[in-house]
């Protein structure tokens, strides 16, 4: 009788390739539309339907970890600097304005599909 091989454990699947994964939940930290990272709590990423920007901000989630948390949804890109700058995500003379000025005027999937982070 032949022996076969065991499956692996949960345990064995999870872990450093199993986040570089990259995700379609927004509130997850490798979600595949990231557009610009603004640190230390912010980030932008394009949303589910590719029709609007959405201002993120990290927050604890108690013993669980962090979780992304939507506190923006412009869907221009004047009114994503206009909110990136009200919640202190970025200041006038940041370096990271430049690369929300980067970003199209507005929210296109397919404008922005080179740009996101993978």
């Amino acid at each position: 009788m032949t022996d076969l091989p065991t499956p692996p454990r949960q345990s064995q699947t999870t872990g450093v390739a199993a986040a570089a994964t990259p995700s379609d939940r927004e509130r997850d930290d490798n979600y595949r539309w990231v557009l610009v990272d603004l640190p230390p709590r912010h980030r932008v990423i394009l949303g589910r339907l590719g029709n609007e920007y959405i201002l993120q901000q990290r927050r604890l989630n108690g013993e669980h970890g962090t979780y992304w948390k939507g506190i923006s949804y412009p869907l221009t890109l004047d009114g994503l600097i206009r909110a990136s700058v009200v919640s202190e995500a970025v200041s006038e003379g940041d370096p990271k304005l430049l690369e929300l000025n980067a970003l199209p005027m507005r929210a296109n999937l397919d404008a922005l599909k080179p740009t996101a982070k993978k």
